[in-house]
């Protein structure tokens, strides 16, 4: 069997909106500025340099075209039939996309189920539901691509792996939010003040260069020279004292191996391309920082779907694929739409978001009646006709199977995706049976995940009578809490472009530039430098339930393609990151496959 290999690069797209007022290929040029910016953001597997053996189900995944160095725009997903990832993705696109696909969840749901029917078949003693979160950075078809390499591999592993998938891509984020929304609001049209705004991100910058210019410097002098004296910043640099910890027994420092023998010649790559990054690091800074704006907006439109709030906006997105699927004679009127908006309000008090949707649907299921264990869409006045209809043994059979004690839930948020978690774990606290939450360079606040998440980490276990009304598992346990962090010099002196781009993690550009933090809780949650001065915050009761871990500046030999070393390194196949074993920083486990470096893999490969 022949290795994967894995392409080059992803490619980003530009942003195509409904209606756009100036040239897109100028809205990309600038848009492009911030890549340098956020690159740490990604958490698309990184195809550059390493093979997987064995090969994938090749099923998941279309096969690209003799030669080519890019992935297939899309992998292979038939709603119709639930093969290839289909069952396995839930898609969340952009309001301002063309082709909507927020109506399609009754489709992916419905392929959920029955997918999820064939995972119990096979493994009848299994029944573990693992849920992905991407994070910043990602059109939907680089998390789909993703999911087609890591799907069979997590089945193998036991568990039925679902990716919640959101378009957070960089270039439509910003088009988006210069363009089309005004004060938290979608409007349907761009507006006539984005020319206006655009100048304005590229001008006022300049005026702050000093400071921008400062900054850089200070993170170059920190990342590279390590302040000896400084006893305020304990375990920024390795050895780690952890004696300076007010609670150590759920934190756990790896050491590193020996010092880097590159990082001399890096410093001297960075000061000498220096010339050439300032002028990008100054036009970025307002261009990001309007982009990231538009992810956290998209981020939080996962659970509330900014159609619960605007009619108007409800109409525009689902009315075109809800036409597709009427009849000539049977045409959806504005009068159809908006009580079907009405109707799911009533049924989804969570949010119309998909992962809301999703999420409550399990609930209903777990915890409901037969009856009501179907999705809230069947048989509505709009006339929609969908691929396949789940026959009532399918759905019995699905309603069983949740409503199992031996079920068991993980969830996994990278870098953004950590902010959807924190805005979706309070609605359904207690409702599931959430055994483990792990947060992977959370971008998160620690203020916000301190509030979404204690309450939950502080519950006691119950069972049946001795649980509290609002608890419907009726055999709560806590669930476990795993922060995983990159090393602080790894945090600080990530590059790209060879020096040539703006240097620092997502999570530096965060805490220094685009969220402008009011106080230390505001800065990110994935930081070692941010938390340890504000770890405290957490109850002793809810730390009894954490583990903290602090990856090495760098691994034992042999061991570079399984520890992550830049904010993008999490989640990529290489690592297994659904193991638990990665969870409290083992990376040295027994793998369920091989990674080898491009240059050193055989040209076949047998089981491993």
């Amino acid at each position: 069997m022949t290795p994967i290999t894995k392409p080059t690069s992803l490619p980003t797209e530009t942003s195509q909106p409904k209606k756009t007022i100036f040239p897109t290929i100028l809205r990309f040029i600038f848009a492009a500025l911030a890549l340098g910016l956020l690159g740490g953001c990604a958490s698309t597997a990184n195809f550059s340099e390493y093979k997987v053996t064995p090969e994938p189900d090749p099923s998941f995944r279309k096969p690209p075209k003799q030669g080519s160095l890019t992935p297939s725009k899309d992998a292979d997903e038939n709603l119709e039939t639930c093969t290839g990832i289909a069952g396995h993705v839930i898609t969340i696109d952009r309001e301002t996309k063309n082709k909507t696909r927020l109506n399609e969840y009754r489709d992916e749901f419905k392929c959920l189920v029955k997918r999820y029917l064939e995972y119990r078949k096979d493994n009848s003693e299994k029944n573990h539901i693992l849920f992905f979160v991407n994070g910043g950075l990602n059109k939907t078809y680089m998390i789909r691509n993703a999911a087609a390499e890591q799907i069979p591999l997590m089945l193998d592993h036991g568990y039925f792996p679902v990716f919640l998938a959101w378009d957070s891509a960089l270039p439509s984020s910003y088009g988006e939010q210069l363009a089309y929304v005004r004060n938290g609001i979608l409007r349907e049209s761009a507006q006539i003040t984005a020319p206006f705004s655009l100048v304005g991100d590229l001008i006022s910058p300049i005026f702050r260069s000093p400071v921008i210019i400062y900054n850089q410097s200070g993170r170059f002098i920190d990342s590279f020279f390590t302040p000896k004296t400084n006893k305020s910043l304990p375990i920024d640099y390795d050895p780690a004292p952890l004696e300076y910890d007010l609670n150590k027994d759920n934190l756990k420092i790896i050491k590193s191996n020996t010092s880097l023998k590159t990082d001399k010649i890096r410093g001297i790559r960075y000061l000498a391309f220096t010339p050439a990054r300032l002028p990008l690091s100054i036009l970025s800074e307002d261009i990001g920082r309007r982009a990231w704006k538009g992810m956290v907006r998209r981020a939080h439109n996962t659970v509330h779907h900014p159609g619960e709030y605007d009619a108007n906006l409800w109409i525009q997105n689902y009315g075109k694929e809800a036409t597709q699927y009427s009849s000539q004679n049977n045409k959806i009127s504005r009068e159809d739409l908006l009580a079907q908006r009405i109707d799911l309000l009533k049924k989804y008090p969570n949010g119309l978001g998909k992962f809301a949707r999703l999420f409550t649907d399990i609930s209903r299921c777990r915890h409901g009646s037969l009856e009501n264990c179907n999705p809230q869409f069947e048989k509505t006045k709009t006339g929609h006709k969908h691929f396949f209809e789940l026959d009532s043994n399918s759905i019995k059979k699905f309603w069983n199977h949740i409503r199992e004690p031996s079920l068991k839930i993980t969830m996994i948020g990278h870098s953004m995706g950590t902010i959807v978690l924190n805005e979706l774990i309070p609605h359904f606290e207690g409702t599931l049976p959430i055994n483990n939450i792990v947060y992977m360079a959370a971008a998160a606040s620690i203020r916000e995940t301190e509030r979404a998440l204690e309450p939950l980490l502080e519950r006691p276990n119950c069972k049946d009578s001795d649980c509290p009304n609002e608890i419907l598992e009726k055999s709560f346990k806590t669930p476990n809490f795993y922060s995983l962090m990159l090393h602080p010099k790894n945090e600080a002196r990530e590059d790209s472009g060879y020096s040539l781009l703006p240097s620092g993690s997502l999570l530096e550009w965060l805490d220094e530039v685009l969220n402008e933090p009011q106080t230390a809780l505001d800065r990110t949650m994935g930081k070692w430098r941010n938390l340890h001065r504000a770890k405290h915050v957490f109850s002793k009761k809810a730390q009894e339930k954490m583990t903290f871990v602090v990856f090495p500046r760098q691994p034992e030999a042999n061991y570079f393609d399984r520890v992550p070393l830049e904010h993008g390194d999490f989640n990529e196949t290489c690592v297994q990151y659904w193991d638990q074993e990665f969870w409290i920083g083992n990376y040295t486990f027994e793998r369920d496959f091989k990674c080898l470096k491009a240059s050193e893999a055989p040209e076949t490969s047998s089981k491993i």
